[in-house]
């Protein structure tokens, strides 16, 4: 019989040795990507878990907006999805330490996508609702067990708490489906760490959940594969008997879970662009030292196996998980894995490495806390890895791998500060990142110290190099930095183009400098009260003079710098 556990989720401060000792160890065990280390941890309990099922009712072709139907006609260029964090956390009245961790993020559609697939938009806000209804119920249940742990563990080294931690990994976004990976993880005071996985997978018009029924045309022979694979990618795992525990999955079931007096268990998949990947939690179908099993199967490898056509047409982005990623390289599923290596005792590593097979590329002489990563696939069939670190002063560096041949791995002589566009909006309360989701038109930001800091944002696509490349001249200033002049400053007057209209135009003291755009490195253009657009140029230094003549401290009332 398949052995199941009820897992209920953990954050844990590096080792707390004495609360994890005896219980084996997994070489796949999950540390996500957030930006700090994340240890995940279970009680020991034997309960099964429940979740609550979104509703699964059929929508009809003609209950589809006409502007919905128009908007999703051609694909994901105009699908907009950020990743949303939230923090339901516990502080001890006594001492201000927090003793029950409980975040995580979500994936989320931006207003506008909101409007052209409103039930997809719908869909992703109902499981994200309902997974943090699940950690503030987990809280009110363990409140006082939490508390009285993290008293017990006040004296030890290394300070210890409850937790629950969610990680919503985006492998898919076009007009086809919408596919993510959760990762939970949990601690509240068991015997050792551990996690599972949940899945997801939307039919972005309809905002409906895809069944495995739906895509796959024989259980059989899936179970065929998956055995076939399991054994011969993890041929050190010993199994549970894994052919009756594969027949006892039932494709139409959404998610695991009591139905009707009896516990169905339902297959965890992603649709990804090139193949369907099927998770395997601890516990699943092997002993919990054993860790989790990925398998993935291309879409091209086994065509009759599916009943209908989720291959991505074309170049895409699937965002990577600490897990066994398996993608298509070079016509092949490879895994591929992003690593931190040299950590310190502070959480900080010093060196990345990217593995591809049985090979292995790394950079060092890093000084990271954090870093999240994506492969992407492009129109000429090429595929890379962008690594974006982060570091301390809100700086960022990218790294990007080249998967096809040699596998490579370069900082492209240092590309630093460029990050997810933030997305804000203030009036319906939602913010995060804007996730890339088309290696030809990725809208990234860069953050400048030109005139005040900001992040400025533009169109990139990936250069012939697999780095980005901004598409035009220009990085968009986001509105909010208009600055007042205390002196004359001659300059010249440029068009949208970046042409100069006007040459030395005086303007005078007191005029409103509403920055507009950057090319991120020496010039800054302004509008100002009447409309114009005004060219400011910027020398490089400690003080930045203005068209070479006056400081900028001596020219503008007041400015905007972090730090």
């Amino acid at each position: 019989m398949k052995m199941r556990i009820k897992i209920v989720l953990a954050f844990i401060i590096t080792a707390g040795a004495a609360v994890f000792a005896g219980c084996g160890s997994s070489e796949n065990m999950t540390v996500t990507q957030d930006d700090h280390q994340i240890m995940s941890a279970v009680s020991g309990g034997d309960e099964t878990a429940q979740s609550e099922e979104i509703s699964e009712d059929k929508v009809s072709e003609d209950a589809i907006p006409d502007n919905e139907t128009a908007e999703t006609s051609s694909g994901a260029g105009n699908m907009e999805l950020i990743n949303t964090y939230f923090d339901e956390s516990r502080y001890s009245e006594d001492t201000g330490n927090v003793y029950f961790r409980s975040f995580g993020n979500h994936i989320l559609c931006t207003f506008d996508t909101e409007k052209a697939y409103p039930r997809l938009a719908g869909t992703l806000q109902k499981l994200a609702d309902d997974e943090e209804k699940a950690f503030r119920d987990e809280i009110r249940e363990y409140d006082r067990d939490a508390l009285d742990f993290s008293r017990q563990m006040g004296d030890s080294e290394t300070q210890a708490y409850y937790s629950h931690y969610a990680d919503d990994v985006l492998k898919r976004a076009d007009d086809k489906c919408v596919s993510f990976v959760r990762v939970l993880n949990g601690f509240l005071g068991g015997a050792h760490p551990d996690y599972y996985y949940e899945t997801y997978n939307i039919y972005p018009r309809t905002g409906e959940r895809i069944r495995l029924s739906d895509v796959v045309a024989d259980q059989s022979k899936l179970n065929g594969i998956l055995e076939e694979k399991l054994t011969s990618d993890y041929p050190d795992v010993e199994y549970f008997d894994l052919h009756e525990n594969l027949s006892e999955y039932d494709m139409s079931a959404l998610d695991s879970g009591d139905q009707d007096g009896n516990y169905v268990y339902a297959y965890d998949f992603t649709l990804d662009p090139d193949g369907i990947a099927f998770y395997f939690s601890p516990y699943g179908i092997s002993a919990y030292a054993y860790g989790d099993q990925v398998v993935k199967i291309l879409y091209d490898e086994e065509p009759s196996l599916f009943k209908e056509d989720f291959a991505a047409d074309g170049a895409y982005i699937s965002y990577i998980t600490d897990l066994d990623n398996k993608y298509a390289v070079d016509g092949k599923a490879e895994q591929v894995r992003v690593e931190k290596t040299d950590l310190d005792e502070s959480g900080y590593f010093q060196t990345v490495s990217v593995s591809r097979g049985g090979e292995t590329v790394s950079k060092g002489e890093l000084y990271c806390y954090g870093l999240r990563s994506f492969i992407m696939h492009t129109d000429d069939g090429k595929d890379y890895i962008y690594i974006n670190t982060s570091m301390d002063d809100d700086v960022t560096q990218l790294l990007v791998a080249g998967l096809n041949g040699k596998l490579t791995l370069s900082d492209g002589g240092g590309i630093y500060n460029l990050q997810y566009r933030y997305y804000y909006d203030e009036g319906n309360g939602r913010y995060g990142d804007i996730l890339p989701l088309d290696p030809g038109n990725m809208e990234l930001g860069k953050r400048c110290d030109l005139l005040s800091t900001y992040s400025a944002y533009g169109e990139y696509e990936a250069g012939a190099d697999g780095f980005p490349k901004l598409k035009g001249d220009y990085l968009r200033i986001p509105d909010g930095y208009t600055l007042t002049s205390k002196a004359e400053l001659q300059t010249d007057v440029v068009d949208e183009d970046g042409t100069v209209t006007d040459k030395d135009v005086l303007i005078p003291i007191g005029e409103n400098y509403t920055l507009y755009r950057t090319d991120g490195k020496e010039i800054v253009d302004a509008k100002l009260s009447d409309g114009r657009i005004v060219r400011l140029i910027l020398s490089d230094g400690l003080l930045q003079l203005v068209n070479g003549v006056i400081e900028e401290g001596d020219l503008f009332e007041m400015l905007y710098y972090a730090g």
